[in-house]
């Protein structure tokens, strides 16, 4: 499905960003506690390319989408020493159906995450997307929302594994 490209670039880039060693990132000394107001500010672009079945419309027409986007992340730990994680993807882009019809893509995906300090693994990810697919001339047009949160406990095991996805044609 399409929106498993942006969600699944997203939580890449999330694991990327929070695996590295980043510049800001409070280092333990006898001296200073291992937690920061200071937050670390990150952004970035990328393009994607993509086909997946256009869902409005009554005809089973394949579509060709190219997006660029651009990101933004930051991330904090609070007094307690709590890992904050926010990033913003906004994308835009155009695409084209086998049999001729034209959209404009216009989406927003904002995604948190939350590590409690001293919880081991446990994690907290959420992302919602917004998406606006505007058809021209007789190309339908449609909006979709979609909502994910995933949690894992301290031992590695998805406790909590939720999806929503809805679909308004125009």
């Amino acid at each position: 499905m399409r929106w498993r490209i942006p969600v699944v670039a997203v939580l890449a880039l999330f694991v990327a960003v929070s695996c590295q060693d980043v510049p800001g990132e409070p280092e333990a000394t006898p001296d200073t506690p291992l937690f920061s107001a200071e937050v670390v500010n990150y952004s970035g672009g990328f393009t994607d390319e993509f086909d997946f079945l256009i869902p409005c419309g009554g005809v089973d027409e394949w579509g060709h989408f190219i997006i660029e986007g651009k990101w933004r992340a930051s991330e904090t730990y609070d007094a307690n020493g709590g890992y904050h994680f926010r990033n913003t993807l906004v994308t835009n882009g155009s695409g084209v159906g086998e049999f001729g019809s034209v959209w404009t893509i216009h989406e927003a995906l904002p995604t948190t995450a939350y590590w409690p300090p001293d919880a081991g693994d446990y994690r907290v990810y959420n992302d919602h997307v917004t998406s606006m697919w505007v058809g021209k001339g007789h190309a339908p047009s449609w909006n979709d929302w979609v909502n994910y949160k995933w949690t894992m406990n301290a031992n590695g095991e998805v406790t909590v594994d939720r999806f929503s996805n809805r679909t308004e044609c125009d």
